[in-house]
């Protein structure tokens, strides 16, 4: 634990060093940028431990420096003129005392200067833009021509925008060393690449350059005299130009050129510090962390590096760790730092800065630990930890507030160090200082006047009370600030489009959260629709983590509101905007809302990103946290899976789900896992390994639920009652269904209310019992169902109409039975729509079964016409399917309750190859059938039969017809089939 051996420099003295006084000073100069050399005189220049002073006519200066030692760091407090800025910062913040050196100040008036930023940061987004345009289109292309299957789209695609990011990351960094650039004191050839670049003709610039042949002329300096010498320290400047040009002409090939071009200076000499450090940096940009971490190392382990710098590149070790999740690591990196800063000479704002920065981010690191030790149920320690993150905040706050006029990102930086001792103040039940944090926040808001900065004070107030679990504080606070900052981006949507993009983000996450799901789904679609019409590609990349969050609440509140169809119609959306399998961007959170929603809106295209959504859940997903979602998400991959007829992928999955689900003690789990089972042997119609198990599962529910677990009883009850209808054992199926009548389900028990109901309809119809009032049940139920979820409303419709269309025509009444059957194909033709993969096998078998009942009618053409259009339409949607089990697939009485109905279909069909050869097959059953009667109006329906063609093409059904009756009479032993079969090959001529 960490011990607070340091006190706050806050309230200390500053130690000086006492050196040999001697006249000794620093000398330099300071010259207008691209102005031919013209010095600048009156420049006033302050470095600690000098006297003030000016330049001259010449624009040079001297400072004396009694106390400074050579090599040691000189402190700049300020260089200024009149409107002019250093555009050499960068330079003069590495200067150190060296009374050989004469250094340069180069300065511009700061108009001019941030107009030179900005056309170089529009050139380079442009090119960077264009680069990643042009992956994307062959991507697509790609994709198009089938060469990308859509997983591997998305994928590259995802690899793409985050290299985007980084990429962009560079161009950030790199900008201002290019505006930087004084080409006075460039060679001639250089002074025409850098003109070019800032006309944007970054081609011709980055040509002149590679016509230079610098890295060849670079690596055979380094080959011949493996030594660090004048003539490789000349060439290195006009390297490091070289790279920054690469960065503007955008793309990842040349920001690896640009890496590769840094990496080799660094490379040539491992004792330069600051050529490590730069390279270093650079890869940290690139996402590069292991190697960054290795260079900063390096510049870290020479002997005489100054000693900020040495803190400087200590923290950054220390974030690379953060960002990697190594906290512990960081945490010890950033204490060890934070008492390095104590120890710093006494420039009162450069240590202040330093320290305020690993005080922030160190009791960030800290916080995060608490978090992770919470989740797991650790949560002994973490009280300390609290203490030890309090006590580096309050040090921090305390500096911002003595140093708040000097710092530039001061209001910023306050309102994350007092929103994170919110946090703190209440996990420590330090209520005193928690209204006093509050008062000082709702001080800060009323001491500004601008609506974006009181915006941003309402969203810290927001954010810290979501966290605190008061949410109507949340909503409040977050319904003020989008209040303060919606006129400012009316008026100017690109300077306040990040803004109102989080506003928006936590206004509906608050929203969500109080569930207010109605009124926050507007603010997310306003989220979406300023994202869409943002066409910047850097600005969309840079928000994705925004707009992810906004999804995950947006799917969320959809879900709550039942608007299935809508998630699954956005999720393409999702997938563009911000990217598939990103451990950020498709978090388990995420994937729990979007997954119901396929599963309910019955449409499993989401499936062509399973192996993504996999690398999701096992390696973010299992974890005390979020191990339940991942377990659901698991269950509703399985169900999907077996929905489609995947039955062993659904198996597999069903297993995660229960390895998950043990492996953090949810012991229920295996029972609710042996429940679906029962649902699975019902599809399979095995009624005696369901009935075995009833009584096992009974014990374990009461065991491990209490038994209080009302949806998951009704479940296996169902399932009991099914397979008791199976086996004809009526009167147990009818205490079974005055027990389901017993509970109480909520909403998610309706499929089961109409499968039981329309079990005892079957049940009843077979006794020859009245059926209407499990009748009005089941319709009741499925009228409950659609208000829920129509895809499965429309199943229990069309289950309903074939088991009752079933015992119409076992009684002879053919004229209900095909009114029924009607009834069932408007259901089909619409459930189609929503999910055709299922719909259409179930259409298929409804039109044969119409055929079967016109052809028993007497009708033969239709009934003909019937089968035809069945066979076409199983073939045109089902032939390159190559499932175990069609029929299986429906967990509907229809499936599971009538004589073996959806499964003749299936085999049947399994028996031709097309649907030319389904057709004849079901001419023959119908032919086999009549011949079997000694039915004389065969004779009629084979003279129809060879009047008759097939399809589109008017193919001659004959040929078929009679393959088929020889496959039949050479693979049958009974007598009367061959007699059959002989007569029907007799009529067609043979």
């Amino acid at each position: 634990m960490i011990k607070h051996k340091f006190v706050s420099i806050l309230l200390i003295a500053w130690a000086f060093t006492v050196a040999h006084v001697s006249a000794q000073s620093q000398r330099g100069y300071a010259v207008i940028q691209n102005s031919n050399k013209k010095a600048l005189p009156q420049v006033s220049v302050i470095v600690a431990g000098a006297q003030p002073t000016t330049t001259d006519a010449e624009g040079r200066f001297s400072l004396s420096l009694p106390n400074h030692q050579k090599g040691q760091r000189l402190m700049v407090q300020d260089i200024s003129y009149h409107d002019y800025v250093v555009v050499n910062k960068h330079q003069v913040d590495q200067w150190v005392y060296a009374p050989s050196v004469e250094y340069r100040i180069d300065m511009c008036p700061a108009a001019e200067y941030q107009q030179r930023v900005e056309q170089f940061h529009r050139i380079g987004r442009t090119n960077n833009e264009k680069s990643f345009e042009r992956k994307l289109a062959e991507l697509k292309k790609q994709k198009e021509q089938g060469v990308l299957k859509a997983e591997q789209y998305a994928k590259l695609r995802k690899e793409a925008t985050e290299e985007l990011k980084r990429t962009s990351k560079l161009i950030d960094a790199y900008v201002p060393m290019l505006a930087a650039i004084n080409s006075d004191y460039l060679q001639p050839i250089e002074r025409q690449a850098q003109a070019l670049a800032e006309q944007g003709k970054v081609d011709e610039a980055v040509r002149l350059y590679e016509d230079l042949k610098l890295q060849d002329k670079f690596h055979h300096d380094l080959d011949m005299k493996k030594q660090w010498d004048d003539d490789i320290e000349v060439l290195i400047p006009s390297l490091e130009r070289f790279s920054q040009t690469l960065v503007l002409q955008g793309g990842a090939e040349n920001f690896h050129r640009a890496g590769a071009i840094l990496k080799d200076i660094a490379d040539s000499n491992p004792k330069h510090a600051l050529r490590n450090a730069e390279y270093a940096e650079f890869a940290y940009l690139q996402g590069k962390s292991t190697e960054a971490e290795v260079y900063y190392n390096r510049a870290l382990s020479q002997p005489d590096i100054d000693r900020f710098k040495r803190v400087e590149w200590k923290l950054k070790i220390a974030d690379i760790y953060y960002e990697r999740g190594d906290l512990n690591k960081s945490a010890d990196v950033y204490e060890y730092t934070i008492k390095l800063i104590q120890d710093l000479p006494s420039d009162y704002l450069a240590t202040g800065q330093l320290l305020i920065m690993a005080d922030i981010n160190f009791s960030t690191v800290l916080l995060e630990m608490v978090n992770l030790f919470e989740a797991d149920g650790q949560a002994k320690d973490t009280k300390e930890m609290y203490k030890d993150a309090c006590f580096f905040l309050e040090q921090a706050k305390g500096l911002l507030e003595v140093l708040k006029d000097d710092l530039p990102d001061y209001s910023k930086t306050y309102l994350i160090c007092c929103t994170n001792l919110l946090i703190v103040y209440r996990h420590l039940g330090y209520t005193k200082q928690e209204r006093q944090i509050m008062q000082v926040l709702d001080g800060l808001k009323e001491s500004v006047n601008e609506g974006k900065s009181q915006s941003q004070v309402a969203v810290s107030k927001a954010e810290s009370a979501f966290m605190k679990g008061d949410v109507d504080e949340a909503v409040r606070q977050a319904r003020f600030s989008y209040e303060q900052l919606e006129p400012l981006f009316r008026s100017n949507p690109e300077r306040y489009r990040r803004d109102m993009l989080r506003t928006l983000a936590l206004l509906g996450a608050c929203l969500n959260e109080a569930g207010l799901y109605a009124e926050a789904i507007p603010f997310f679609e306003k989220t979406e629709k300023i994202y869409k019409t943002d066409k910047t590609e850097d600005n969309q990349t840079r928000d994705a983590d925004v707009l992810d969050n906004v999804y995950q609440n947006y799917f969320n509140a959809l879900c709550q509101q039942k608007r299935y169809d809508e998630v699954y119609a956005k999720f393409e959306d999702y997938v563009s905007l911000v990217g598939v399998g990103n451990n950020l961007l498709m978090d388990v959170p995420s994937l729990y809302p979007i997954l119901m929603s396929f599963f309910s809106a019955q449409n499993y295209s989401i499936l062509v990103y399973d192996e993504l959504i996999l690398d999701v859940l096992k390696n973010s997903g299992e974890t005390r946290q979020l191990y339940k979602h991942t377990v659901n998400c698991y269950f509703y991959l399985a169900a999907m899976y077996r929905l489609s007829g995947d039955f062993s992928r659904a198996d597999a999955l069903d297993a995660e789900a229960v390895r998950v689900s043990l492996k953090f003690g949810y012991k229920a789990i295996s029972v609710y896992d042996k429940i679906n089972h029962l649902a699975v042997k019902c599809q399979l119609r095995k009624p005696e390994e369901v009935l075995s198990q009833i009584q096992e599962i009974e014990t374990a529910m009461k065991k491990y639920t209490g038994g209080n677990d009302i949806s998951n009883q009704y479940h296996m009850y169902t399932c009991a009652l099914v397979a008791q209808v199976m086996q004809k054992k009526y009167v147990e199926a009818e205490k079974t269904y005055r027990k389901l009548e017993s509970l109480n389900p909520g909403d998610d028990s309706e499929q089961e209310k109409c499968i039981a109901a329309l079990a005892m309809v079957a049940a009843y119809m077979e006794q020859g019992l009245n059926a209407d009032a499990a009748i009005d049940k089941c319709t009741a139920a499925v009228g409950k169902l659609g208000e829920n979820m129509p895809a499965f409303a429309y199943e229990g419709l069309i289950d309903f109409a074939h088991v009752t269309a079933y015992y119409a025509k076992k009684n002879g009444d053919l004229d209900s039975a095909l009114q029924l059957y009607e009834q069932a194909l408007d259901s089909e033709m619409k459930w189609i729509d929503i999910c055709p993969e299922r719909a259409t096998y179930i259409a298929a078998y409804t039109i044969q079964k119409k055929a079967e009942a016109l052809f028993a009618k007497g009708n033969r053409e239709k009934a003909l016409n019937c089968h035809e259009v069945a066979c076409k339409l199983f073939f045109d949607n089902h032939s390159n399917q190559k499932l175990d089990n069609y029929a299986s697939r429906y967990f509907w009485c229809t499936a599971m309750l009538l004589p073996d109905e959806l499964h003749r279909f299936e085999r049947e069909m399994r028996l031709a190859d097309n649907a030319y050869s389904g057709y004849c097959i079901k001419a023959f059953y119908e032919a086999v059938t009549l011949a079997d009667r000694d039915d004389p109006s065969l004779v009629d329906f084979i003279s129809l039969f060879k009047k008759r063609t097939f399809g589109k093409e008017k193919k001659d059904a004959v040929p078929g017809f009679k393959q088929i009756c020889r496959y039949y009479l050479n693979g049958t032993d009974r007598e009367n089939l061959k007699l059959n079969i002989r007569k029907i090959l007799l009529l067609l001529g043979e």
